[in-house]
């Protein structure tokens, strides 16, 4: 489950946080959870993705960034840094033979 931590507060101190929240599917006990903090201070949250899973691992995109997390423990694996002009990604990740796809501008 990808939720968006202090989702549109951008006045909180270090502004709207990524986060990703995993869920027990049978009794909806948190299973875990991983905080990533906002690039600045005053940084909003106005869109992210849903994730995808794949033999053991979770990918997501946030505001500025692609995560890879451990499915299981919710660890980060990898991160990549979208360097994108207007806020936000509004598409998901496709995983296809070892390959994370995300259509959007900015990393060309």
């Amino acid at each position: 489950m990808y939720l968006y931590g202090n989702w549109m507060d951008a006045n909180v101190p270090g502004g709207a946080n990524d986060a990703v929240a995993c869920l027990s599917a049978s009794t909806g006990r948190l299973l875990w959870r991983s905080v990533f903090p906002a690039d600045k201070e005053g940084d909003i949250r106005l869109q992210g993705s849903t994730p995808c899973v794949l033999d053991g691992r979770l990918y997501v995109a946030g505001r500025k960034r692609v995560y890879c997390l451990d499915a299981a423990t919710g660890k980060l694996v990898w991160q990549q840094t979208i360097d994108y002009k207007v806020d936000g990604v509004s598409c998901s990740l496709a995983v296809v033979d070892g390959i994370a796809i995300l259509v959007c501008r900015g990393f060309y």
